[in-house]
């Protein structure tokens, strides 16, 4: 192993020097990504780029070996049974959730779109009960009101961006 030292430069801030077995702990605890810049060699590369030129997976072309065929494809197949277990994406908007509450709230429309399905009937329910009995709409609209502003997750417990 070397004992050469290198700095890592993340939005113009160096520090270091660090091992390349630091930088790969740094990376496994992620405390840095792979989008941080290593000097080497006196050009900055990205750590990913780095390290696959100190595992020596580089060719003398800069070329770097790429997955078979079979791995994309299996890559693929996996992304595509996540999508039809999941719905979407799997991530969630503030601004619609936000949206969604404050116009369809008593009817509990933001609710099913971050997949709180009991909140979500719930609310139904109680703005029905109130229509029909006469009771005051003002309950059902001061709680989705409160959950647009109190909720930052789905229901999996995802920030929503």
């Amino acid at each position: 192993m070397s004992d050469e030292r290198y700095m890592i430069r993340w939005r113009g801030q160096e520090s270091g020097p660090f091992s390349v077995e630091e930088i790969r702990d740094r990376l496994d605890s992620l405390e840095i990504g792979v989008w941080h810049e290593v000097h080497h060699e006196g050009k900055w590369r990205q750590v990913e780029a780095f390290l696959r030129i100190m595992d020596g997976t580089v060719g003398g072309t800069g070329s770097v070996t790429r997955p078979s065929r079979q791995d994309v494809a299996g890559e693929a197949e996996e992304d595509g049974k996540r999508r039809k277990a999941g719905w979407g994406s799997g991530r969630s908007f503030r601004m619609l959730y936000a949206f969604l509450g404050i116009v369809g709230g008593p009817l509990g429309v933001h609710n099913f779109y971050i997949r709180r399905w009991p909140f979500g009937v719930g609310q139904l329910a109680l703005t029905g009960l109130a229509w029909k009995f006469g009771w005051p709409l003002i309950i059902p609209f001061l709680w989705a009101y409160l959950e647009v502003i109190i909720i930052w997750q789905d229901a999996e417990g995802r920030g929503m961006i």
